[in-house]
């Protein structure tokens, strides 16, 4: 009787650190299951993905940059929040709708086929245009002409030059002219030879420069004037300011939105 008691004992230990045992390795595989599920970085409680993180090549910045311009056009009612098995679904009916249309000979703007990097990239690009176009239509005409007036050097046409151009062959002069370079017809100058308007636009009153060219050429130019340009009329460049005006009120608003983020690193 004494021997079965025993007997016993070792059974109900045995079966104790059996199930001890079992515990202790169904907790191991749900500690490694929750490590291996638990995203690398969570960006106001949305998670950013192992691949969203490799997209921006493992930079913490660029990615939470992305991530903060996508809960922001999610909280916009632009997107739906981030999934990244939905985002591998979109991307395959792209690419599927793509190769349909190069198939029929049918224009298909891009790439045939996406990477998934491109594709984010895409998306992350149209959320941020679509915020954009929104900030546009709340900017007033006070605001886009005093930020044109704290911005005119972005609207400032090109410098109005006067030099003299000399061409020398074997130490022989074989060509010389007077040159004129303005707004009007800078694009027409640098067109015909980039090289010598870029010297050009480079000189001050007074100056000059001398080159040799690929075909044996020596030339010099002597800037003998040069005026400033004048400011482009704001009516001649609405457009322009509204576009840069925008960018950079979205820069302010977004830097704002990255700034009071909460931002948790879990790598």
């Amino acid at each position: 009787e004494k021997k079965g008691k025993i007997v016993f004992r070792k059974r109900k230990y045995l079966m104790a650190m059996i199930l001890i045992c079992l515990f202790a390795l169904a907790g191991i595989i749900y500690f490694a299951k929750t490590q291996e599920e638990k995203p690398p970085l969570l960006v106001d409680g949305k998670p950013v993905t192992r691949e969203e993180l490799d997209f921006y090549n493992g930079d913490k910045e660029r990615a939470v940059r992305g991530k903060v311009i996508w809960n922001w056009a999610e909280e916009e009612g632009i997107v739906d929040e981030f999934s990244y098995d939905t985002f591998l679904k979109a991307l395959k009916a792209e690419n599927q709708k793509r190769k349909e249309l190069d198939e029929k000979g049918e224009p298909v703007y891009g790439p045939v086929e996406f990477t998934p990097m491109q594709y984010y990239k895409r998306l992350i690009g149209e959320c941020e245009q679509e915020l954009k176009n929104r900030k546009m239509e709340e900017i007033s005409e006070e605001e886009l002409v005093s930020f044109y007036e704290s911005h005119q050097e972005n609207y400032r046409q090109v410098d109005s030059f006067t030099a003299d151009y000399t061409v020398w062959q074997e130490g022989r002069i074989t060509y010389q002219e007077t040159l004129e370079l303005n707004d009007s017809n800078v694009r027409a100058m640098t067109e015909a030879d980039e090289e010598l308007a870029n010297k050009l636009l480079q000189l001050e009153e007074g100056g000059q420069t001398t080159w040799n060219s690929d075909s044996g050429e020596t030339k010099q130019l002597i800037c003998t004037k040069r005026e400033p340009g004048g400011y482009l009329p704001y009516e001649e460049v609405s457009g322009a300011v509204l576009e840069q005006c925008t960018a950079d009120e979205f820069e302010k608003e977004l830097s704002k939105k990255i700034a009071e983020s909460e931002v948790r690193d879990f790598r």
